[in-house]
């Protein structure tokens, strides 16, 4: 064979669609194209090899196959012009071998294709060259080996984990008989004229008489395929897509329906429910997924910029991959979109961020962390995705982390954000949030300290709760409460005092305080112990629950993560009231409610959860972006409402906004007026400079019961006000708690200036809403960005509503408090001045309003040069670190404890078995085995306790020395290749979310 039948016969088994574009490229020389153009594809050559290879033979029938080509007498070589007579004589040559080239498309046809190429001829006319096989010498293992052998590829690449490794079962329309008839046919595609042929016809005898054993599979009609893959690309479930189906069916809306013939028709217009597995590989093709492949090397190849399967967009979301390739290995997937980067520094920047987990969002039980923040409108704003695999062998998903993974990706992430390549990065600044808020999860707190030194870390008030009630459930159990009325009150009672208590330790800014309510209690409870017998039982486990407070709760450090004292120091750092200080992690909890459920199951298929590579492609191309998306029209909704509005609201846009106003109404005052003389009102600690905070209790509250529903009013000189009551939340104006606030300040005895953090001025009250708005814009444009920190919004009044009206004692701070120590600028207008927004925010206004605000140490703070080496940030950042790490340890000490209590007894039991039966080791190999590492792993740590500091106790500087980032166009990944061996996801059971009875 000449060198170029050899080139021509290695292209022709090339097994994909070759064009003479390609052929440059393969022969390597510039004038290629005119040796591919005369002389390769010469469509009329009678000498080329067939690949026989690419036929489903059995190796008994591929050596007879390769004998009768050696012999060559039996084989058909012949060529044909593209004339009437030429082609009437081939289709008649081709139909004594029982092949009709007209109804070669038809279903019952006895031949199959079994490989094709094609490409470009003379004229540019498309050539296709098909080799067909008869459909009983087909046979079913020698293509399930043929189809595992091309799908592992030249480098052995794996399938699929969907694909099954079961033998096929034969779904041909005729039974196999050994039959080796086939015959390569290359054809002009412009007019289906054939111009060559070569192949053996002649088929056995068997074959000869087999009839149609099975039904051919239908193919669907492409317009059905059409409809349902585009239903699909916008979420439509599959009843949606089977609905649209029947609809359309029924109506004859197809195409080419109108005409159809159910007795020589090729497809199909119904769609099954088989059809949905084919219908999702499309789907899936066509946005780029193989599923025919591993995800993991899908993913690997979407990252690798060698492969012709790479993403780019999608390289430029995920900050960070690691793929598993050995045994140990995790794989790791960070995830932060452009937009994400910009809403980071925008909102984590300085600002509070929320860490939480989850798991169960694919197929492979991946560990799945959100770092989220809090826009102005108090919005959750995903900032950082962190997907990664559970060690090798762990039992529970949710239990395969610990601080070392998450402090990785919070310090890559960290790296991300301040590297060149983000366009969001602020010059000579590190990322670096200062507020961090999570569950009780002791894992996610070191890893954030460990990330970030400085950062105050606060519990979710949910959390603890869930905690303090799982413990108290455990103490003072329901079932015990039902023997009698007796002890079914005594015990509704004590829990109720309990109850009261945890609200009340909550909102303590003090710990002496909190420590003085927990004493009260306990003296309380154990006088009730020797003096009512029928409540001895409950009141004993309820001091039992004030000892476990007291041990595990009430540690300085780890009060101030979940007590008021926390919020405070944190709105301090914050520079804004504390009411924008995150009291719960609900915004994540929502998050991760709506990805679950209404998110990802648009993307499901029958509610299956997705391959972690497709929801990896899903959540950087379709959720992720739809997100942002909406958060932009809701904003540009807004602006328009607001901008549509604004003239009719004042020009300041202030519509939507409740406001107070004092108009004459005589039922109001004379319900005021009655509030006041009955003395229901009590002036309260204020949280803000010139205003008075009071409460009010309910009109049939009883005023002697420490624990009586109030309301909550606040009044500033302007004559802004607001009141936590229904009927001014949806009303505005001035209810009848407002107008007794106002009688109580026109009578200066009724004023305790010590529960004022200011000199007392003059109060204005409008009388009319245009004033009220009037005052509101110019209250807005005077304070400026420090609107909220000096007057309250109305806001905060629906915040506190929503809240339980009953608080511990009418002296007690509300949820708004704004710990008085916060460094506000001095910018209270005098009532009546006229406000311009141009005089609003400038230093000069600042200086010659000093002796009105009375504030003048804060004006000379705001202007110290921040980088002042006597500032003792440093001290105070080492002893924020210091504090937290204590806290963090001490849960953990704590955690140890309760589970080593716990697992005690059970390893007793398991020590005295074992001497009893020694054996056992060798019936259960695996489970003992495990067991056995894992107590070495236990005994080893415990042993190094003794000659290790403590890991949290790692000093901040210490980040991620083996963690090296590259600029964000090339990943730290690792080297993708088609020879490169992964490893998938550890392989764990199904998972299902369990409710939690923990109490630390």
């Amino acid at each position: 064979m000449s060198n170029r039948h050899s080139v021509s016969f290695l292209l022709n088994n090339s097994g994909s669609s070759t064009s003479q574009s390609t052929a440059p490229c393969l022969l390597a020389q510039p004038q290629a194209e005119k040796l591919l153009e005369s002389q390769r594809w010469d469509n009329r050559r009678e000498d080329i090899k067939v690949p026989i290879e690419r036929l489903y033979m059995n190796p008994e029938q591929l050596a007879q196959c390769k004998n009768l080509y050696v012999d060559g007498k039996k084989i058909t070589r012949r060529t044909f012009s593209s004339e009437p007579d030429s082609q009437s004589a081939v289709k008649s040559n081709l139909k004594e071998g029982g092949f009709d080239w007209d109804a070669r498309e038809q279903l019952e046809m006895k031949w199959c294709t079994t490989w094709s190429t094609s490409w470009k001829g003379v004229g540019h006319t498309r050539v296709k060259r098909v080799l067909y096989q008869c459909s009983c010498g087909y046979d079913t293992s020698a293509r399930q080996k043929a189809q595992e052998s091309r799908s592992k590829g030249p480098a052995g690449r794996p399938k699929s984990s969907n694909e099954s490794t079961e033998p096929w079962k034969r779904r041909a329309p005729y039974n196999f008989s050994g039959c080796l008839a086939h015959i390569d046919i290359t054809f002009c595609e412009r007019d289906n004229s054939i111009q060559r042929i070569t192949g053996y016809l002649e088929h056995d005898s068997q074959c000869s008489q087999t009839l149609m054993s099975r039904v051919p599979a239908i193919p669907i009609h492409p317009h059905v395929i059409e409809v349902a893959l585009a239903q699909l690309a916008e979420g439509a479930s599959v009843t949606a897509v089977q609905m649209k189906n029947l609809e359309m069916r029924k109506k004859h809306a197809y195409r080419g329906q109108a005409s159809f013939n159910p007795l020589t028709s090729n497809f199909r217009y119904e769609l099954l429910q088989t059809d949905f597995a084919s219908l999702y590989r499309k789907f899936n093709r066509k946005n780029g997924v193989d599923v025919t492949l591993a995800p993991e090397y899908n993913l690997d190849n979407w990252l690798n910029p060698d492969h012709p399967h790479f993403k780019p967009e999608l390289q430029w979301a995920i900050f960070y991959y690691a793929a598993r390739a050995e045994q140990n290995d995790r794989l790791k997937v960070c995830i932060s979109t452009s937009e994400m980067d910009e809403a980071a520094w925008k909102y984590g920047h300085h600002d509070q961020i929320i860490l939480d987990g989850t798991f169960g969002v694919c197929t492979t039980r991946l560990l799945l962390f959100i770092v989220m923040a809090v826009d102005e409108e108090s919005r959750g704003v995903p900032l950082a995705l962190f997907l990664f695999s559970a060690p090798t062998g762990t039992r529970a998903t949710h239990a395969g982390y610990n601080t070392a993974i998450l402090a990785e990706l919070l310090e890559s992430w960290t790296l991300h954000l301040d590297s060149p390549s983000c366009p969001f990065r602020k010059i000579h600044e590190s990322f670096c949030p200062w507020v961090a808020i999570t569950d009780t999860d002791t894992k996610e707190r070191a890893g954030l300290l460990r990330t970030w030194s400085c950062i105050i870390l606060l519990l979710c008030r949910f959390h603890v709760r869930q905690c303090w009630t799982n413990k108290r459930r455990a103490l003072l159990s329901s079932r015990d409460g039902q023997a009698d009325g007796a002890t079914s009150f005594w015990r509704e009672h004590i829990v109720g005092r309990l109850r009261t208590l945890e609200q009340s330790l909550l909102l303590t800014i003090k710990h002496k305080d909190a420590a003085d309510l927990i004493d009260k209690e306990n003296e309380f409870l154990e006088s009730l112990v020797k003096t009512t017998p029928d409540a001895k039982k409950f009141t004993t486990g309820a001091i039992s629950y004030l000892q476990y407070f007291q041990a595990n709760w009430m540690d300085t450090t780890i009060w101030s993560s979940w007590s008021q004292n926390g919020r405070d120091r944190a709105a301090v750092v914050l520079k804004r009231a504390v009411d924008g200080v995150l009291p719960t992690t609900n915004h994540l909890e929502a998050f991760n409610c709506i990805l679950k459920r209404k998110y990802i199951p648009q993307w499901q298929r029958s509610g299956n959860r997705l391959r972690f590579d497709v929801f990896i492609h899903h959540l950087v191309f379709k959720i992720l972006p739809v997100i942002f998306a909406q958060r932009r029209m809701k904003r540009e909704h807004a602006s328009w409402v607001n901008t549509r509005f604004s003239a009719a609201s004042g020009g300041h846009g202030s519509a939507g906004a409740v406001l107070a106003w004092f108009a004459p109404e005589t039922n109001r005052d004379a319900k005021a007026r009655n509030l006041f003389l009955a003395d229901r009102l009590c002036q309260i600690l204020s949280g803000r400079p010139y205003e008075i905070w009071a409460c009010c209790a309910a009109t049939k509250a009883d005023i002697q019961d420490p624990y009586h529903p109030r309301y909550w009013l606040t009044i500033h000189p302007t004559g802004s006000a607001t009141c936590s009551c229904p009927d001014w939340l949806n009303n505005g104006g001035a209810c009848k708690h407002l107008r007794a606030l106002r009688l109580a300040i026109l009578k200066p005895e009724w004023i305790d200036p010590t529960k004022c953090n200011t000199p007392l001025i003059p109060f204005h009250f409008p009388s009319t809403p245009e004033e009220a708005s009037t005052i509101h814009a110019r209250n807005h444009a005077w304070y400026g960005p420090h609107y909220e920190m000096l007057v309250t919004p109305y806001s905060n009044a629906s915040v506190v509503a929503n809240h339980s009206t009953t608080l511990p004692a009418p002296t007690a701070t509300p949820p708004i408090y704004m710990n008085s120590s916060q460094k506000t600028p001095p910018m209270l207008a005098p009532p009546g001045s006229d406000v311009t927004l141009e005089s609003s925010c400038t230093l000069t206004n600042l200086t010659s309003l000093q002796h009105v605000a009375g504030d003048s140490h804060h004006l000379e703070h705001a202007n110290e040069d921040e980088n002042d080496p006597s500032s003792d940030e440093d001290a105070e950042s080492e002893s924020n670190e210091l504090n937290q790490t204590r806290a963090i340890s001490g849960q953990i000490e704590r955690r140890l404890e309760q589970n080593i209590s716990s697992v005690l007894p059970t390893l007793h039991g398991i020590s005295s078995l074992l001497d009893d039966q020694p054996q056992l080791l060798r019936q259960l190999p695996g489970t003992m085995s495990e067991f056995r590492n894992v107590l070495e792993v236990i005994t080893r740590q415990i042993s190094d306790l003794s000659t290790h500091d403590n890991v949290l106790s790692q000093p901040s500087s210490s980040r991620l020395t083996e963690l090296h980032l590259t600029p964000h166009n090339e990943q730290p990944r690792n080297q993708a290749s088609s020879s490169k061996h992964l490893l998938p996801p550890s392989p764990e059971l199904k998972q299902k979310r369990k409710k939690s009875y923990g109490v630390l």
